[in-house]
């Protein structure tokens, strides 16, 4: 009884680490993540570095590299903290387990003892023969069986506790083993950060010894955005006439799973509305939709299905290209160039054009969502958001 009951606690011990693998798996599963999103940032990166003068696009991409950093030291300090968890919990089971073992084997020494007193010098054959009758012969016949039983079983019991013994050993080995990778990781990620950090603020400085240049750009910019919001106008005021509720209903129903316009890597790196200048003080810029800074050559799909109502060429903005959904319109700007023609029917899966690459070696889509007349935020229209 007892030996079962320490066989329950041991396998009962065993199941709670299944708790902490299941987290530490998670924040693994979290840090690959993070590795691959920075992987991405890195090679955007490369593209613009390779430009000598400081831009709005390098100064987008290293205030995102510093945020992925500093999520990634968040998500390593978090799988140490379960590693912690996790060593605590096995050196608790390895201490249950070696008390057990040694429960087991003191049990067993003493069922050995009962036994070699209980026949002393006589053997077993002449404890059975020494009964006074066919029943007494039967229970000693079945007295031994059960001592035999006994035994077997204890031995059993001791095996096995002993092979999971064995097991923790080695997992407690490897998990120490890993949080010393995972602690140097820790210190190279920090050092990272930090000079992720000193470059931001060269950047920062360089862009604010270019003010002038940065209010022409800024003057540039509100300029090319007067003439697209004149081109939507003109586009929806010939398109309102026309019955679309049907495709309108299907767009609405996306909100919030929209693939992303691009495949290759890309993050936000112009928000949607009224934002900061990242370098000029007390200057707002109002944004129609977001910039999606990606690599090099990156190819643009729609978004949803639906019917391009026009193809344009504006200054500043490059190719752009408009698709109807319903009542919905996306954007697709800042294209060198174009594989849609005017009143074609597209799908996700067909290719608008390829992303402009400037002189900065900043390759940045522009893309909007309208409905009607009014702009809408696409970072809530899209299912991945960075």
């Amino acid at each position: 009884m007892q030996a079962r009951f320490i066989l329950f606690f041991v396998l009962f011990l065993l199941g709670t680490t299944g708790f902490s693998q299941s987290r530490l798996e998670k924040a693994e599963n979290k840090k690959k993540a993070l590795q691959k999103e920075i992987q991405g940032l890195e090679r955007i990166f490369s593209q613009t570095q390779s430009k000598t003068a400081a831009s709005q696009g390098k100064l987008a991409v290293i205030n995102k590299k510093i945020a992925v950093h500093q999520e990634y030291v968040q998500a390593l300090v978090e799988e140490i903290g379960v590693i912690n968890e996790d060593i605590a919990e096995l050196t608790d089971i390895i201490i249950a387990l070696e008390g057990d073992l040694d429960t087991l084997k003191a049990d067993y020494a003493k069922m050995i003892y009962l036994e070699q007193k209980l026949l002393d010098s006589r053997g077993k054959m002449t404890y059975i023969f020494a009964a006074r009758s066919y029943n007494d012969l039967m229970m000693r016949l079945n007295y031994l069986d059960q001592l035999t039983e006994a035994r077997r079983s204890q031995v059993e019991q001791i095996q096995k506790v002993k092979i999971y013994l064995d097991e923790k050993k080695v997992k407690l080995n490897d998990r120490h083993q890993v949080k010393e990778k995972t602690l140097a990781s820790l210190e190279d990620e920090r050092k990272e950060l930090e000079n992720q950090r000193k470059e931001q603020h060269k950047i920062v400085s360089q862009l604010k010894e270019q003010a002038k240049d940065q209010e022409k750009k800024l003057r540039e910019k509100r300029n090319e955005d007067k003439k697209l919001q004149s081109l939507i106008n003109h586009i929806v005021e010939e398109e309102m006439s026309k019955e679309q509720g049907r495709l309108t209903k299907i767009f609405e129903k996306k909100k919030h799973k929209l693939p992303a316009p691009i495949k290759k890597s890309w993050f936000i790196s112009r928000k949607y509305g009224k934002q900061p200048h990242p370098t000029l003080p007390n200057v707002y810029v109002n944004n129609m939709g977001i910039g999606m800074l990606t690599e090099k050559d990156a190819k643009v799909y729609p978004v949803h299905s639906g019917r391009v109502v026009t193809v344009a060429r504006i200054s500043g903005l490059n190719y752009i290209v408009m698709i109807q959904h319903g009542e919905y319109y996306t954007l697709y700007a800042n294209l060198k160039n174009v594989s849609v023609k005017d009143k074609q029917v597209v799908t996700p899966m067909d290719v608008v054009g390829m992303v402009e690459t400037n002189a900065e070696g900043e390759t940045e889509l522009e893309f909007q969502v309208w409905k009607g007349k009014t702009r809408m935020d696409p970072e809530k229209w899209l299912s991945k958001k960075w």
